[in-house]
Protein backbone atom coordinates (compact mmCIF):
# COMPACT_ATOMS: atom_id res chain seq x y z
CA UNK A 1 0.00 0.00 0.00
CA UNK A 2 1.40 3.39 -1.43
CA UNK A 3 2.11 6.00 1.88
CA UNK A 4 -0.08 8.81 1.67
CA UNK A 5 1.04 12.11 0.49
CA UNK A 6 1.78 14.55 2.86
CA UNK A 7 3.00 17.67 0.94
CA UNK A 8 0.42 18.44 -1.82
CA UNK A 9 1.76 19.61 -5.72
CA UNK A 10 0.63 22.79 -4.84
CA UNK A 11 2.66 23.09 -1.70
CA UNK A 12 5.40 22.57 -4.08
CA UNK A 13 4.94 24.54 -6.48
CA UNK A 14 4.30 27.19 -3.99
CA UNK A 15 7.49 26.21 -2.22
CA UNK A 16 9.19 26.88 -5.75
CA UNK A 17 7.89 29.70 -6.84
CA UNK A 18 8.75 31.90 -3.25
CA UNK A 19 12.31 29.67 -3.81
CA UNK A 20 12.61 31.39 -7.27
CA UNK A 21 11.39 34.56 -6.28
CA UNK A 22 13.90 34.81 -3.24
CA UNK A 23 17.08 33.70 -5.64
CA UNK A 24 16.72 33.08 -8.41
CA UNK A 25 16.13 30.29 -11.43
CA UNK A 26 18.78 28.73 -10.31
CA UNK A 27 16.93 27.97 -6.72
CA UNK A 28 18.60 25.05 -5.37
CA UNK A 29 16.07 22.26 -5.19
CA UNK A 30 17.57 20.99 -2.17
CA UNK A 31 16.47 24.00 -0.53
CA UNK A 32 13.45 24.21 -1.91
CA UNK A 33 12.53 20.16 -0.82
CA UNK A 34 14.56 21.04 2.43
CA UNK A 35 11.92 23.67 3.08
CA UNK A 36 8.78 21.21 2.92
CA UNK A 37 10.75 18.50 4.71
CA UNK A 38 11.13 16.29 1.69
CA UNK A 39 14.26 14.97 -0.38
CA UNK A 40 14.89 16.52 -3.57
CA UNK A 41 14.23 13.18 -5.66
CA UNK A 42 10.78 13.28 -4.42
CA UNK A 43 10.26 16.50 -6.60
CA UNK A 44 11.61 14.91 -9.46
CA UNK A 45 9.88 11.60 -9.09
CA UNK A 46 6.46 13.94 -8.95
CA UNK A 47 7.65 16.19 -11.95
CA UNK A 48 10.24 14.46 -13.23
CA UNK A 49 12.52 17.16 -14.28
CA UNK A 50 13.74 20.78 -13.31
CA UNK A 51 12.48 21.93 -16.19
CA UNK A 52 9.11 20.56 -15.73
CA UNK A 53 9.23 21.94 -12.15
CA UNK A 54 10.10 25.19 -13.03
CA UNK A 55 7.54 25.20 -15.72
CA UNK A 56 4.65 23.88 -13.47
CA UNK A 57 5.64 26.93 -11.25
CA UNK A 58 6.12 29.64 -13.28
CA UNK A 59 3.44 29.47 -16.55
CA UNK A 60 1.07 31.79 -16.55
CA UNK A 61 -2.34 29.94 -16.11
CA UNK A 62 -4.08 29.02 -19.22
CA UNK A 63 -7.43 31.01 -18.48
CA UNK A 64 -5.73 34.49 -17.05
CA UNK A 65 -9.07 35.50 -14.44
CA UNK A 66 -9.42 38.47 -16.18
CA UNK A 67 -11.04 36.95 -19.23
CA UNK A 68 -14.02 36.27 -17.74
CA UNK A 69 -14.49 40.27 -17.04
CA UNK A 70 -14.40 40.51 -21.00
CA UNK A 71 -16.39 37.77 -22.20
CA UNK A 72 -19.21 38.50 -20.11
CA UNK A 73 -18.91 42.21 -21.48
CA UNK A 74 -19.57 45.03 -21.61
CA UNK A 75 -22.81 45.75 -20.02
CA UNK A 76 -25.09 48.85 -20.23
CA UNK A 77 -22.63 50.70 -17.63
CA UNK A 78 -20.34 53.42 -18.55
CA UNK A 79 -17.93 52.78 -21.12
CA UNK A 80 -15.29 54.27 -18.77
CA UNK A 81 -16.20 52.54 -15.78
CA UNK A 82 -16.07 49.24 -17.38
CA UNK A 83 -12.61 50.10 -19.33
CA UNK A 84 -11.51 50.90 -15.85
CA UNK A 85 -12.39 47.72 -14.36
CA UNK A 86 -10.96 45.87 -17.18
CA UNK A 87 -7.54 47.67 -16.79
CA UNK A 88 -7.67 46.84 -12.97
CA UNK A 89 -8.27 43.45 -13.47
CA UNK A 90 -5.49 43.03 -16.27
CA UNK A 91 -2.87 45.43 -14.28
CA UNK A 92 -3.66 42.93 -11.01
CA UNK A 93 -3.15 39.83 -13.00
CA UNK A 94 0.34 41.55 -14.43
CA UNK A 95 1.59 42.39 -11.27
CA UNK A 96 1.47 39.19 -10.10
CA UNK A 97 2.89 37.12 -12.97
CA UNK A 98 5.15 38.92 -13.96
CA UNK A 99 7.96 37.50 -11.78
CA UNK A 100 6.88 34.12 -12.78
CA UNK A 101 7.47 35.50 -16.45
CA UNK A 102 10.65 37.15 -15.79
CA UNK A 103 11.95 34.06 -13.89
CA UNK A 104 11.14 31.76 -17.33
CA UNK A 105 12.76 34.18 -19.45
CA UNK A 106 15.93 33.74 -16.51
CA UNK A 107 15.83 30.15 -16.16
CA UNK A 108 17.39 27.66 -18.60
CA UNK A 109 14.42 27.27 -20.30
CA UNK A 110 14.40 27.59 -24.06
CA UNK A 111 12.45 29.50 -26.22
CA UNK A 112 10.58 25.97 -27.86
CA UNK A 113 9.99 24.90 -24.11
CA UNK A 114 7.80 28.55 -24.05
CA UNK A 115 5.94 27.34 -27.00
CA UNK A 116 4.91 24.33 -25.65
CA UNK A 117 3.16 25.63 -22.74
CA UNK A 118 -0.20 26.40 -24.78
CA UNK A 119 -1.68 25.87 -28.14
CA UNK A 120 -2.98 29.64 -27.89
CA UNK A 121 -0.25 32.05 -26.15
CA UNK A 122 -2.19 33.87 -23.21
CA UNK A 123 -0.98 36.97 -24.97
CA UNK A 124 -2.07 36.47 -27.95
CA UNK A 125 -5.28 35.59 -25.81
CA UNK A 126 -6.03 38.51 -23.95
CA UNK A 127 -5.44 40.90 -27.27
CA UNK A 128 -8.48 38.70 -29.10
CA UNK A 129 -10.42 38.94 -26.09
CA UNK A 130 -10.22 42.93 -25.31
CA UNK A 131 -10.36 43.15 -29.41
CA UNK A 132 -13.90 41.75 -29.38
CA UNK A 133 -15.00 43.43 -25.91
CA UNK A 134 -14.01 46.50 -27.75
CA UNK A 135 -16.16 45.53 -30.64
CA UNK A 136 -19.41 44.61 -28.20
CA UNK A 137 -19.21 48.09 -27.03
CA UNK A 138 -18.70 50.15 -30.57
CA UNK A 139 -21.82 47.46 -31.66
CA UNK A 140 -23.55 48.77 -28.67
CA UNK A 141 -22.88 52.30 -29.04
CA UNK A 142 -21.03 52.96 -25.77
CA UNK A 143 -17.99 53.55 -27.58
CA UNK A 144 -15.92 54.68 -31.26
CA UNK A 145 -13.22 53.09 -31.42
CA UNK A 146 -11.19 52.87 -35.05
CA UNK A 147 -9.47 49.77 -34.88
CA UNK A 148 -10.28 47.56 -31.94
CA UNK A 149 -7.40 45.28 -32.33
CA UNK A 150 -4.80 47.94 -32.58
CA UNK A 151 -6.49 49.37 -29.48
CA UNK A 152 -6.28 46.20 -27.92
CA UNK A 153 -2.76 45.88 -28.28
CA UNK A 154 -2.24 49.63 -26.92
CA UNK A 155 -4.37 48.63 -23.87
CA UNK A 156 -2.42 45.12 -23.12
CA UNK A 157 0.41 47.20 -23.88
CA UNK A 158 -0.11 50.35 -21.53
CA UNK A 159 -0.40 47.40 -18.76
CA UNK A 160 2.42 45.82 -18.93
CA UNK A 161 4.80 48.88 -19.21
CA UNK A 162 4.04 50.34 -15.47
CA UNK A 163 4.22 46.54 -14.15
CA UNK A 164 7.67 46.02 -16.27
CA UNK A 165 9.16 49.42 -14.66
CA UNK A 166 8.64 48.61 -11.57
CA UNK A 167 9.58 45.22 -11.57
CA UNK A 168 12.73 46.49 -12.84
CA UNK A 169 12.94 48.95 -10.63
CA UNK A 170 12.57 46.26 -7.30
CA UNK A 171 15.39 44.61 -8.95
CA UNK A 172 17.65 46.96 -9.69
CA UNK A 173 17.27 49.03 -6.06
CA UNK A 174 15.65 46.53 -3.72
CA UNK A 175 12.86 48.76 -3.17
CA UNK A 176 9.04 47.82 -3.97
CA UNK A 177 8.44 50.69 -6.23
CA UNK A 178 4.78 50.51 -7.22
CA UNK A 179 1.91 48.75 -6.23
CA UNK A 180 -1.33 47.81 -7.74
CA UNK A 181 -2.86 50.32 -6.85
CA UNK A 182 -0.13 53.33 -7.34
CA UNK A 183 -1.28 52.45 -11.08
CA UNK A 184 -4.57 53.87 -12.07
CA UNK A 185 -6.11 52.97 -15.16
Amino acid sequence: MARPRLVSDEDIITAVRRGVFQQGPGVSLDVVAGSLGITSPALFKRFGSRKALLMAALKPPEKPPFLDLLEHGPDQRPFETQLSQVVEAILGFLHDQYPCMTALRESSLTSADLKQLYKDPPGLRAVRAIEAWLKRAQEQGLATIADPKVSAMAILGACHMPVMLSHLGRIHSGAHTLSPGDVRP
